[in-house]
């Protein structure tokens, strides 16, 4: 008991940084609106992954500012990534959606317009990084416990099997592994006592069927119909 009152005790100045920290970002965004640049063309992959985020991002940023889309297409999105490293307010009110390989572009091509590629790798380590700690957070608050087994490697490779079977190259590719696999795992652990192989062969012949992985050939299928769509009008 007095521990507890200890820790509970201690939390209270972190507390009160974090409450001042977010009433700090919400006076900022209130009343804002956050600019999402698409460096790609309406009604594709990144377009649709884009629009989907900026429909309930606003609900959850402190002060809830409006999120608009803004398309720049061409040049691979390179003009879109332009614009937001080089022209947007550096503020938080301008975000892009660009090109999962553009930040590699200047290393083939050194012609190709320059980005600042260490400040693009270093804004996308933070943002993993965020969402490694949210997740280690949320996995730690539903077990109750945390035991040397959870860094273990098998954890490690059950994330890259996720990425795998989800899409490396797309937005909300993780996502959609992570549950994919959760749901295989405790489905087939239910039916079988050989679960553990019949789930690396469920996840070997997915990955071979989706080499592009599961929402990468659902954005291609998108893709498809959208051509056919528009051939067809």
């Amino acid at each position: 008991m007095l521990k507890r009152l200890v820790v509970a005790l201690a939390s209270i100045p972190f507390a009160m940084i974090a409450t001042a920290r977010a009433d700090a970002v919400s006076d900022f965004y209130t009343g804002k609106t956050i600019s999402m640049v698409i460096g790609n063309g309406a009604g594709g992959t990144y377009d649709l992954y884009a629009r989907a985020i900026a429909r309930f991002l606003g609900r959850h940023i402190p002060g809830n500012p409006r999120v608009n889309i803004q398309n720049m297409p061409g040049a691979a999105s390179y003009i879109g990534a332009s614009h937001v490293f080089n022209v947007a307010p550096q503020d938080g009110t301008v975000i892009g959606s660009i090109s999962a390989a553009l930040p590699f572009q200047p290393l083939i091509d050194p012609n190709s317009p320059k980005l600042d590629v260490p400040r693009i790798q270093w804004v996308a380590f933070v943002v993993a990084a965020v969402f490694a700690g949210l997740a280690g957070s949320l996995y730690a608050f539903s077990k109750g416990s945390l035991s040397p087994d959870s860094l273990g490697v098998g954890k490690s490779v059950d994330g890259l099997v996720m990425v795998l079977l989800g899409g490396v190259q797309t937005l909300v590719g993780p996502v959609v592994g992570a549950v994919s696999f959760t749901w295989l795992q405790d489905t087939v652990a239910r039916s079988t006592d050989y679960w553990r192989a019949m789930l690396g062969g469920i996840v070997l012949l997915l990955v071979l069927a989706f080499p592009q992985g599961i929402a990468g050939f659902v954005g291609q299928l998108a893709d498809r119909l959208i051509d056919r769509r528009r051939s067809g009008a």
